[in-house]
């Protein structure tokens, strides 16, 4: 893989699983390694706003197991900062799913009225029932602050 001038995600705490700053050329993670192989991003990435969420998938011996146990992540586009926490505000750097993970999708719902901050939310389709799950997104504080607008160049 390339990756030269692209920083590695730590996974440690010091900087909430992410880089302090943002780097010029990007950053990648290079995801945990499991018993014997290392995790695989077998689900479209998905993004939306400051977030890109992704799923690492531990491959098994038994290419006929599904729903192999999955990470979920979540991070910001910059600097890859983790958007997850547990129910206190720690920060995690993944959430762990026994049931496996074999769709993801970002989606919106009503915002409360009086909140400041969008309702984000991960959707996860689970590999052994097809059920889908939903985990909070923590966004950071000054997301509504910045627009964001398209039009069209040249018409």
């Amino acid at each position: 893989r390339h990756t030269a001038g692209m920083q590695l995600l730590p996974h440690t705490l010091g900087t909430q699983f992410g880089l302090a700053s943002k780097p010029d050329k990007g950053w990648f993670d290079d995801l945990p390694t499991g018993a014997t192989l290392g995790q695989r991003i077998v689900v479209p990435p998905q993004a939306a706003l400051t977030v890109v969420a992704y799923v690492g998938t531990s491959p098994q011996n038994d290419p006929c197991l599904t729903g192999q146990t999955a990470n979920i992540y979540a991070r910001n586009f910059a600097t890859g900062v983790s958007f997850l926490s547990d129910g206190g505000g720690t920060p995690l750097e993944s959430m762990a799913s026994a049931e496996g993970a074999v769709g993801l999708e970002i989606v919106g719902f009503d915002t409360a009225p009086g909140a400041s901050q969008p309702d984000l939310r991960l959707a996860i389709t689970l590999g052994t029932t097809g059920e889908v799950r939903f985990v909070n997104v923590t966004l950071p504080p000054n997301l509504v602050g910045h627009r964001m607008s398209w039009r069209l160049l040249g018409q």
